[in-house]
């Protein structure tokens, strides 16, 4: 194990975050479905980003609705509570949400059963996402500090080409993380197809599939001690 554990060169990955995000996320999750539950699920729109900017104050996270600020983040297919999030230069992150998330509050409040609202709240798709932006974002924040904002100096803008985009290290490297804890979950990890656009023989693939390998490994090792 000690010879498999150098060959990996630990040092040099960013800090696995998705224990750290799950455990915010669910440390407010109680206070957060209370009120749901007081609202009867029929909240009136932003009061749940309000709600969720109160709760999740002290770690520097702020909510806001996707489409609400000067540009216009969008949507993405297959997310349903959240769009995205962005690391500021304060080092805080701002959480889109979902246009359409009060669709999905309103759905969960459809479910008559107590102990099942409850559990398709805490433990569905909610959480989830919330979990996986959020540990993206996690990434960049500790790429953040360490390289003292030169790392991600380099922001994303619409006018963007997209291969540029997901050329930049920092990315990769969160990218990775992305895919990393997903495929470790037996989950798809969509970002596998999205860095196919390089080609399988171009250095960017080449350097996104390692960090991917590398994350898996680290992964493993942590859950087996």
């Amino acid at each position: 194990m000690a010879k498999f554990t150098e060959y990996l060169r630990l040092d040099e990955i960013t800090k696995l975050k998705d224990r750290e995000a799950k455990k915010i996320v669910m440390s407010k999750v109680d206070k957060l479905y209370s009120a749901l539950e007081k609202l009867e699920w029929t909240p009136k729109q932003g009061v749940v980003g309000a709600l969720m900017n109160l709760y999740y104050q002290d770690y520097d996270l702020s909510f806001t609705i996707a489409g609400s600020e000067e540009g216009d983040i969008g949507t993405k297919a297959g997310q349903d509570w959240f769009v995205d999030a962005v690391l500021m230069s304060d080092e805080s992150i701002v959480m889109f949400i979902h246009p359409g998330m009060d669709k999905q509050i309103s759905k969960i409040g459809m479910i008559e059963d107590p102990r099942e609202r409850e559990k398709a709240f805490k433990s569905g798709k909610f959480t989830k996402e919330f979990t996986q932006i959020l540990s993206h974002e996690l990434v960049h924040r500790d790429q953040w500090k360490k390289s003292k904002g030169k790392m991600l100096s380099k922001r994303y803008s619409a006018d963007m080409p997209v291969r540029r985009y997901l050329s930049f290290s920092h990315e990769i490297e969160a990218q990775a993380h992305d895919a990393a804890t997903k495929l470790h979950r037996g989950e798809e990890a969509p970002e596998l197809e999205v860095y196919q656009i390089f080609g399988k023989k171009h250095p960017v693939f080449k350097k996104f599939m390692k960090k991917v390998f590398q994350f898996r490994k680290e992964l493993e090792i942590r859950d087996e001690t």
